[in-house]
């Protein structure tokens, strides 16, 4: 075996982090173990011996007769030539009714106009013409999407129509803060083909409503909460993100004993 070409080592205060680029893993190292990795030294393999196996598993080491760029490269021209599935992620505006603390966005106002919603609609008959894929995944993101809801709808009844045309299988999410949700909302998420919701909450009410609030400071923990209850009856899926720090993580337990009273959420 062989160190990979793309480890890169860390060093968080007095912790030391191993993370490859291609496999996308992270591992902690004790001293021992940055040693002998750091080192690139093959013959001190032996010294980790015991761990070889999930090293190798992590693709922090690879087979001595493996030719990590041509691999990559073989990847990037199969890719090229088609694939059985393809991501699109649109942000139909920048705008957001939140102000949360860690944002690393930059909000504008304004919305996607009718060149740029057909532009892309265009862009992504041609991905399917080009590619034939089985399945496209659709992911509406932002900015807060729910403020542009006629785009939404208008957009969607398109791509559903290419559905049909090139017999392909339509995933599409929607990722909100879920501040804007109302029944109406949720009926008109499920007319245009959305099956999945992602809603975060950072932690219990105090912890949620220090990071996540509204552009005047006011919290917005409580009404998420009442409107997850919306989604009891709803066929819709939902899946709640929790950024988790030093902060909340205590809370996280009671957190998730909350939301496992709802029927759908998770």
């Amino acid at each position: 075996m062989k160190f990979s070409q793309f480890n890169v080592f860390v060093k968080d205060g007095s912790v030391n982090y191993i993370s490859n680029t291609l496999s996308k893993c992270i591992v902690e190292l004790d001293e021992k173990h940055y040693s002998v990795l750091s080192s690139r030294d093959k013959t001190r393999l032996l010294e980790i011996s015991e761990d070889l196996i999930v090293l190798k598993q992590n693709g922090i080491l690879v087979d001595d007769d493996l030719d990590e760029i041509g691999s990559l490269r073989y990847a990037y021209q199969k890719s090229k030539k088609g694939t059985n599935e393809i991501e699109f992620v649109v942000a139909p505006t920048l705008s957001c009714n939140f102000k949360c603390t860690y944002c690393f966005e930059t909000h504008r106002s304004g919305k996607m106009s009718l060149q740029t919603q057909d532009a892309v609609l265009a862009f992504i008959e041609k991905s399917v013409v080009d590619n034939h894929p089985k399945k496209i995944r659709y992911i509406w993101f932002g900015g807060e999407p729910l403020l542009c809801l006629d785009i939404m709808e208008r957009m969607s009844a398109k791509i559903k129509e290419l559905s049909k045309l090139y017999n392909f299988k339509l995933d599409m999410i929607v990722i909100t803060n879920g501040y804007l949700l109302s029944a109406k909302v949720i009926d008109s998420l499920v007319f245009c083909g959305v099956n999945h919701v992602q809603i975060t909450i950072d932690g219990l009410r105090s912890n949620h409503n220090q990071k996540r609030m509204l552009h005047n400071g006011e919290g917005t923990f409580d009404k998420i909460i009442s409107n997850l209850e919306l989604f009891q009856k709803s066929e819709l899926t939902v899946a709640i993100r929790v950024n988790i720090d030093k902060d909340n993580i205590d809370a996280y337990g009671e957190l998730r004993s909350m939301l496992l009273k709802l029927d759908n959420p998770q």
